[in-house]
């Protein structure tokens, strides 16, 4: 039986006004770290308006490698 290596992967978006976004992903070895990440990345989203330009984390996915 072949081993299943797991990783979290936390997706997000970077958007910038007149330019549109882009999207990315970033992987960690545990939940813990996924979510700390992910906490981090929209803890700055503070504005009332959306800035010209901001990253925001949308989801986090477990995959196997």
């Amino acid at each position: 039986m072949a081993q299943v290596n797991v990783k979290f992967r936390v997706h997000g978006v970077d958007s910038e006004r007149g330019w549109g976004q882009d999207y990315w992903h970033v992987d960690f070895d545990t939940r813990a770290e996924a979510e700390k990440f992910k906490a981090d990345t929209n803890a700055k989203n503070t504005a009332k308006f959306a800035p010209d330009f901001y990253s925001q984390a949308n989801s986090i996915e477990m995959i196997e490698v």
